[in-house]
């Protein structure tokens, strides 16, 4: 029985290179002990008619060079012969045609064939006595109807996975695209969000040095983040506020600060938690009535 254990295709490489060496003449160790046969691999049979199956001429598996005889009775003119072992004749490969030339009929009722093949795979058919005949090949090989079918769908499968590489290449920019935005809005978000901390520092700490209680529990509501500055952190935002206020926004140059709260809108620069309120801080020195926005 044959060992089913084996991978068929690299036995059928590891033979090629053994025969290879063998028929090259190649004297290596290795090949040395290696007994080859060449063998028939499938059945070659004749058709005997529409009721019977294909009569088995030579066996599968059989070594070559290998001539079997056979005696056939009610030989036709044209004869079929096929490469294979199925009982419904269709299911076999069709090799050729073996014809009787000369005139002797519809068929003859007995009739001895001689088969051989040799290493190379060639099937000569002989007949007995002085009966000539003629073998044709027709089978065994793509019709071009075949052939162009599978260039068709080679093509195919050619474009559907350019295609296919296409989409992915596509789909990894998007990806790329979708996940530098997030990026840059967050970007955008911290920047935002710095502004606010620094306006809403210098805010808190001015409620605190001007001594504005209200003004600075507002703040606390609104924005809690700075209560926890020391007294001297505070003091220092304010001089860096107001520089030119030598008492550091103390003394006789007080600002006045009143803070109004208005829905926000969409251009303005605070953060989602603090989108409901637009601050508008109009300072007032005694000097300089004069006003900024914050």
């Amino acid at each position: 029985s044959l060992a089913s254990s084996i991978n068929s295709d690299e036995a059928v490489v590891v033979g090629a290179s053994i025969a290879a060496a063998i028929l090259s003449g190649e004297k290596s160790p290795e090949i040395q002990d290696i007994l080859w046969l060449d063998v028939v691999p499938r059945s070659i049979a004749l058709d005997c008619g529409e009721d019977a199956a294909p009569r088995i001429l030579i066996s599968r598996n059989s070594t070559v060079p290998i001539k079997v005889k056979h005696r056939v009775r009610n030989f036709r003119e044209t004869q079929l012969l096929y490469e294979g072992e199925s009982a419904i004749v269709s299911d076999n490969v069709l090799l050729g045609r073996l014809k009787i030339e000369g005139d002797f009929g519809e068929e003859l009722e007995d009739v001895g064939l001689l088969f051989s093949t040799d290493t190379n795979g060639i099937l000569q058919a002989v007949v007995e006595g002085n009966i000539e005949l003629k073998a044709t090949l027709d089978k065994g090989r793509l019709e071009r109807f075949e052939i162009d079918r599978i260039v068709y769908e080679h093509k195919k499968i050619l474009l559907e996975t350019e295609k296919g590489e296409e989409e992915v290449k596509e789909q990894k920019i998007e990806k790329e695209q979708i996940a530098v935005l997030p990026l840059s809005s967050s970007v955008e978000s911290d920047e935002l969000a710095g502004t606010w901390d620094r306006f809403s520092e210098w805010l808190h700490c001015i409620c605190i040095v001007t001594f504005d209680l209200e003004l600075g529990q507002a703040m606390e509501l609104i924005y809690p983040k700075h209560v926890s500055l020391t007294e001297q952190e505070k003091m220092n935002i304010c001089y860096l506020a107001f520089p030119d206020s030598n008492s550091g926004c103390m003394g006789d140059s007080q600002f006045h600060i009143r803070l109004r709260v208005s829905p926000g809108s969409e251009s303005s620069g605070l953060r989602r938690e603090h989108a409901d309120f637009n601050c508008h801080c109009l300072p007032v020195h005694r000097a300089d009535p004069g006003h900024f926005w914050g």
